[in-house]
């Protein structure tokens, strides 16, 4: 078995109970979301296209890349913080799924007001950096939860809580917190080059 079986299969035995939990939270997120957007009607429709619009515009004005760490940064902080109080981890899944409701509204709404005749806006402004950073902030949830859970662990067993592991514990979620931090930086400047290359093709 390779090292990245070995380490897929450790994840999965460690974490895999508390991934399907946040799962669950975003897709529960999304679902919900999309049916908000869906029971628009009538006035609401109208104030959707203004507010379409009007992040359309802000989106034109800023580089896609500070758009995408202004909009998911402080999700990516809060979520991360959770990780070091131990009942923070239902807070990181609601987080996590109003991260979800978010993204389920906002492209239920630009299906609803506009269908599929503006697939640059769904796909290039708002699905895009999505799909490229969800999973980012799904596995940064995941630890959170994970750090969380071990806190309580340490506090309800009094030999653990005695064995003065919290330390070397907390050392080692600060660095996946700058690794991830580190990742969301990458991932938005490949995100930058990537849509400047397919709006240079494109024009």
């Amino acid at each position: 078995m390779g090292l990245f079986e070995q380490a897929a299969e450790r994840y999965i035995k460690t974490r895999g109970r508390l991934f399907a939990l946040m799962t669950a939270a975003l897709l529960a997120g999304v679902l919900f979301g999309s049916l908000t957007a869906s029971s628009l009607s009538g006035e609401e429709l109208r104030i959707a296209r203004e507010q379409i619009e009007q992040l359309e515009q802000t989106a034109q004005d800023n580089a896609p890349a500070a758009q995408a760490a202004r909009a998911l940064a402080p999700t990516f902080a809060a979520a991360l913080a959770c990780g070091f109080f131990a009942i923070g981890a239902p807070f990181a899944a609601g987080l996590l799924g109003t991260r979800g409701f978010v993204l389920g509204y906002a492209a239920g709404m630009v299906l609803r007001v506009y269908g599929f005749s503006r697939p640059q806006l769904l796909w290039g402004r708002l699905m895009s950096y999505n799909l490229l950073m969800l999973p980012l902030l799904l596995f940064a949830c995941v630890e959170s939860g994970a750090m969380c859970l071990a806190q309580l662990r340490m506090l309800t067993n009094g030999r653990e809580r005695r064995s003065g592991r919290f330390t070397d514990m907390a050392a080692r979620y600060l660095l996946k917190c700058l690794l991830f931090a580190a990742a969301l930086a990458g991932l938005c400047f490949l995100w930058d080059c990537a849509l400047t290359g397919v709006y240079a093709l494109v024009d």
